[in-house]
């Protein structure tokens, strides 16, 4: 971006009258409105623990927003906290919407007087109000701005300076007003109408005539070799000193349907801004939070009363009954009912019942299975004891099919042996010798 002589952004320099101004916004208003929204960014910045780059960011958003959009069009309100929340993802410091909007909210509250304000609820319609205009405020300064969103600080150049001419080691004070100057800068159009080498040289000699330190003037002036014309520097210093006789009314219409005519008629806006106006909006302030706490004192009280009228209905409902179940006739007797420890004991008996039971008809089966063996020659018995051993004893079918092939090759021969033994009579002998 190239400069004219006078220091000023050629491309950059806004028109003398602002969108603001033509639609009937005074000047006084529109410059107090745009300190305000630089202030509460600033408070909600440092609350966030952002870093000034963002701050000033922040602000400079705001200050180049303005001279293409209107008050009476956009309040300050939404374009601050929409132009804090784009201005933390610039500088790469993102920042949740919900901090945000809950730190912007608690300032805002602070601004209009209240000590201890309640967080907003998230939940509530008012924050889902609050979320949709801050995404919208980001969406219009960025299509205003044309998505030129770069701000260059003129804070790196304080530095050069201080170091240039030797401050740092001799007046670090004068070095850290002078930063605190260029804070201050942003609350104002400084930062739109000129360079930031400019601002940077007009806060340092600014913070070197506050602590009384000279800057050399032999054999040339310092600002002649730093190439800042002069003229430039007394005008910011004028504005950075005006700026500290600025006061806020603690009412200012942050948005742009409370900019009413009352605000734009230029034969009371003098006085609604001056010291008497100040008084004005601070007696109103004291009246609204005088009726607002008489009311909350009334709607208080309102709910003693009517706690102490239902605890004494629910005290007279308890005597009725108490009464009532008096002059009742005695209920009959209930049955006894079995205890537990006579369940258990009688439980115990049906078991030990139960397996004597068991016992005796097993003596029962056992007997008849010994009878039935001996009558059966114990042939079956034993196949059936060896089958059972086997299912028991062998995991595979191979071994299980070998097993009874054994069983089967000694169950011959001990047929073989009975018929041998018996041959003679029946010809068991010549049928295996065949």
């Amino acid at each position: 971006m190239q400069s004219n002589e006078a220091g000023h952004a050629d491309s950059d320099v806004p028109s003398s009258v602002t969108p603001s101004e033509q639609d009937g916004v005074p000047p006084v208003l529109e410059a107090r409105l745009r300190v305000l929204g630089c202030t509460l960014i600033d408070g909600a910045g440092r609350s966030l623990d952002l870093p000034q780059p963002t701050v000033a960011t922040a602000q400079a958003l705001l200050q180049r927003f303005y001279f293409v959009a209107s008050l009476k069009k956009f309040g300050v309100r939404d374009i601050a906290v929409g132009a804090l929340f784009l201005a933390c993802k610039l500088e790469e410091t993102p920042q949740t919407i919900r901090n945000v909007i809950n730190v912007f909210y608690h300032h805002l509250q602070l601004h209009k007087g209240y000590t201890s304000p309640a967080p907003m609820d998230p939940n509530s319609a008012e924050f889902s109000d609050w979320e949709h205009r801050l995404l919208r405020s980001e969406m219009y300064i960025l299509k205003h701005l044309g998505f030129h969103a770069h701000v260059a600080h003129p804070h790196i150049w304080v530095l050069h300076y201080a170091r240039a001419l030797q401050l740092p080691a001799t007046h670090p004070h004068v070095v850290q007003t002078a930063w605190n100057l260029c804070n201050d800068s942003f609350r104002l159009p400084l930062v739109c109408f000129y360079q930031p080498y400019i601002l940077a040289a007009a806060c340092l000699w600014l913070a070197a005539r506050k602590h009384v330190v000279p800057l050399p003037e032999t054999p040339h002036p310092w600002y002649t070799l730093l190439d800042v014309p002069r003229d430039a520097i007394d005008h910011i210093a004028a504005q950075l000193v005006h700026l500290d006789s600025l006061t806020l009314r603690c009412d200012l219409p942050l948005k742009a349907d409370d900019i009413t005519p009352e605000w734009t008629d230029p034969a009371t806006i003098d006085r609604m801004l001056g010291p008497d106006g100040m008084q004005d909006a601070i007696r109103e302030r004291d009246a609204r939070r005088e009726r607002q706490r008489k009311e909350r004192e009334a709607a208080e009280a309102e709910d003693k009363r009517r706690a102490a009228e239902a605890a004494a209905a629910a005290a007279a409902a308890a005597a009725e009954a108490a009464r009532l179940a008096a002059q009742a006739p005695p209920a009959a007797a209930a049955k006894p009912v079995v205890g537990q420890d006579a369940f258990r004991a009688a439980l115990e008996q049906a078991r030990a019942k139960a397996a004597e039971l068991s016992r005796s008809s097993g003596r029962t089966s056992s007997s008849s299975s010994s009878r039935h063996q001996r009558d059966s020659g114990g042939r079956d018995s034993r196949s059936s004891r060896d089958d059972y051993s086997s299912r028991g004893r062998y995991r595979d079918s191979s071994s299980r099919d070998r097993e009874r092939g054994r069983d089967y090759d000694r169950d011959r021969d001990r047929d073989r042996d009975r018929y041998r033994s018996s041959g003679s009579s029946r010809g068991g002998s010549d049928y295996y010798r065949r």
